[in-house]
Order: structure tokens, then C-alpha cells, then sequence
């Protein structure tokens, strides 16, 4: 009986944590991060923007003499509202359009992983095995989902011995599998080589936050155990 009174409750909680995001299961929320905090020699580029229902983000990244520090850039951010470990993220990916310059500069764009211990990792999207492909040419793309891929390199990440080095997703799960991620982000910061744009028409993340606890109002009950599962699809115009 006990069993069947916990199964229900924690049925009650996904029922409930849905109700509360609406049409969507999304528990986070998108936006453009200031550059100038989370990157101190860049300023946020005066182009930056997020627009219309779809929340389409354009990122730039240049050398602008008029602005200090003088290297602009982009960050398009989706911050999580409660606990994720890094092992319960399913899926990473995003569809773009590049509107000027060589995507392969300075590690730009790439996908930034950011813990609540301070660490982070990132996936540069030209990277494939930890070699460098080239210049991601005008048009449109998709990164693919990038969580589990054997051949997508990782890079940049500290708490797992690499400085700037480059490992697979293997090393940095059982590094931080873990660890809570508070953030992920899309950053456009090689503008110091060169001047990037670009248009972010899907940034999908998905993820299973820890068991949560969530009090049914007017009943002094308690249910523990319930999940939810967030996503967020940004489709093209």
C-alpha cells in the first residue's frame, strides 16, 4: 500500500511540475548572457540580439577600437532552473546560419558547459577528434547532438587535467558525470582573429534534473521522486 501511495505521488508531481511550464516541460530559461562578465577581453558586440516568438539569437564577434576591451562577442545562454548532473544531460545541439566569416577561428563558436563548482567544458564545432576540420563555410548547419558523439572532441577543460588540451566525451562524463551544470551556452568570441556572425535558429537541450521535492498546497503532503524532463526547440523562420 505504502509502494502504490509513493508511485501516485510522484505521478502527481510530473503532472503538476508540467502543469506549472505550461504547453512546454522546459525548466530553464534562454537569454544572452553578458559577454563582458563570463569573457573579461571581450564587450558585448552592439549586434547581438534575440527576436520574434522563436527566440532566434545572432551572435557577433569582431575588433571594435570604439569599445574596451576592443574584442567583441556573443553569448546565447540556457541556464537551468534546478540541479542537473552533467551524466543526466541526453542531448546538446543547435542549427545555424553563418552570416560572415571563417567559424573555425580562436575555437569559435563552440558549446560551453559551465559547473557549479566553477568548472567548465567546451565542444568547439569544428573539432572532430581533436582536429581542427576548417572553415565552416556560409549557409546553414547543424551541430548534430553532440552528448555521447565518440568523434566530437572536447577541449578547454580543466578539471580534467586538459588546460587547452583536447579528450572525447568518455574522459569528461567520468571526470564530471557527477557534477551539477548549471548552464550551457553557445559563445562567439573569435573575433580577435576575425569578424564572426551568426544566426542560432535551434538551440534544443534536454536533460533530466535530480529528484525534486514539491509540496501539494493545502494538504501538507510531501511527494519526492518526481522528474522532469526540459526541452526547448527554436525552429527556423
Amino acid at each position: 500500500m505504502k509502494r502504490l501511495m509513493v508511485f501516485g505521488l510522484c505521478a502527481a508531481v510530473m503532472m503538476l511540475a508540467t502543469g506549472v511550464a505550461g504547453a512546454s516541460t522546459v525548466q530553464g530559461a534562454y537569454s544572452l548572457a553578458p559577454a563582458s562578465q563570463l569573457l573579461p577581453y571581450s564587450s558585448d558586440d552592439p549586434s547581438n540580439s534575440i527576436s520574434g516568438d522563436t527566440l532566434t539569437a545572432t551572435l557577433w564577434t569582431r575588433t571594435d577600437n570604439s569599445l574596451s576591451p576592443i574584442y567583441t562577442a556573443g553569448v546565447y545562454v540556457f541556464t537551468f532552473n534546478s540541479p542537473v548532473l552533467f551524466s543526466a544531460v541526453d542531448s546538446v545541439s543547435a542549427s545555424y546560419n553563418v552570416l560572415a566569416g571563417n567559424l573555425a577561428d580562436g575555437g569559435s563558436p563552440r558549446f560551453v558547459f559551465d559547473f557549479a563548482d566553477g568548472a567548465t567544458a567546451n565542444i568547439p564545432w569544428q573539432l572532430v577528434n581533436g582536429v581542427n576540420t576548417g572553415n565552416i563555410s556560409a549557409g546553414f548547419h547543424p551541430t548534430g547532438d553532440v552528448i555521447g558523439t565518440a568523434d566530437i572532441g572536447w577541449s578547454y577543460a580543466p578539471a580534467v587535467g586538459l588546460g587547452n588540451g583536447y579528450t572525447n566525451y568518455a574522459t569528461v562524463l567520468a571526470a564530471l558525470g557527477n557534477d551539477e551544470v548549471t548552464s550551457i551556452s553557445i559563445v562567439a568570441d573569435g573575433g580577435w582573429m576575425a569578424t564572426q556572425g551568426l544566426t542560432v535558429t535551434n538551440f534544443d537541450v534536454d536533460a533530466v534534473p535530480e529528484p525534486i521535492s514539491m509540496i501539494f498546497f493545502g494538504t501538507g503532503l510531501v511527494a519526492v521522486g518526481g522528474y522532469v524532463s526540459r526541452r526547448r526547440m527554436l525552429r527556423r523562420a
